[in-house]
């Protein structure tokens, strides 16, 4: 039998979306980055495309919200590409996490504005095995694409592959943009500075301050459990 979720009154469309997503990325679990500041909260985008997701009304409703996410992330990057005269989209790889923000998600946004998809892998000790696809060409202009942005690690791991070519790359987006812990966003500005401009379809704040997300995070501290929200 399948766990019943609460229920998760949302007056409008727009609100609906981010709270469909939200539920099924947001996982209440303490963690450490790299640069050492410490995170009670991670969004896990895959999550929300390879889930058995149970809500209130139907399955649909989570179908659609998911759907409409898909739609507004690729409208955000086709505009942006057009604005900035930028070529390719390089969608990074995290070593034993796989593609970040899921490879369906950068094939379909591949596929939707007809682009040759670029996987980066930092990780990778040699160089010619650090990129999956056509050669980055000296000169060329990359977007840099990630799920989730949180010190400005990954982004800046794809921007040195990048470098290594004389490919450029002056702007990011990311799906989510964590904004809501000091340490993330001091570790951010360390790490990248202004090299790199960082464009989202969501800061996290925004989905946390959401009433439904702060009362489920609310729950799960006061029990002290280490409890996932989405499943």
């Amino acid at each position: 039998m399948k766990p019943r979720h609460p229920k998760l009154p949302v007056p409008d469309r727009e609100k609906r979306v981010k709270l469909d997503v939200a539920v099924a990325m947001i996982s209440q679990s303490e963690w450490e980055t790299k640069e050492g500041a410490t995170v009670r909260s991670y969004f896990d985008v895959d999550k929300l495309f390879t889930a058995d997701f149970r809500f209130q009304e139907s399955d649909s409703v989570v179908g659609s919200s998911r759907r409409q996410f898909v739609r507004e992330v690729i409208t955000d990057l086709d505009a942006i590409l057009a604005e900035r005269a930028i070529s390719r989209i390089a969608f990074v790889d995290e070593h034993e996490i796989g593609p970040v923000g899921g490879l369906w998600l950068a094939m379909t946004v591949a596929l939707e504005l007809n682009m040759d998809l670029l996987l980066l892998r930092p990780w990778k000790e040699l160089e010619p095995s650090r990129i999956k696809g056509k050669t980055p060409e000296a000169g060329e202009r990359f977007l840099i694409f990630t799920d989730v942005v949180s010190t400005g690690r990954t982004i800046l791991d794809a921007l040195q592959v990048l470098e290594h070519y004389a490919a450029s790359c002056d702007v990011a987006y990311t799906l989510v943009e964590r904004d809501d812990d000091a340490g993330l966003i001091k570790a951010r500005q360390e790490l990248l500075g202004d090299r790199v401009e960082i464009l989202c379809w969501v800061k996290s704040s925004t989905l946390l301050d959401l009433e439904p997300i702060k009362r489920m995070l609310n729950a799960v501290a006061q029990r002290d459990l280490p409890m996932e929200l989405g499943l």
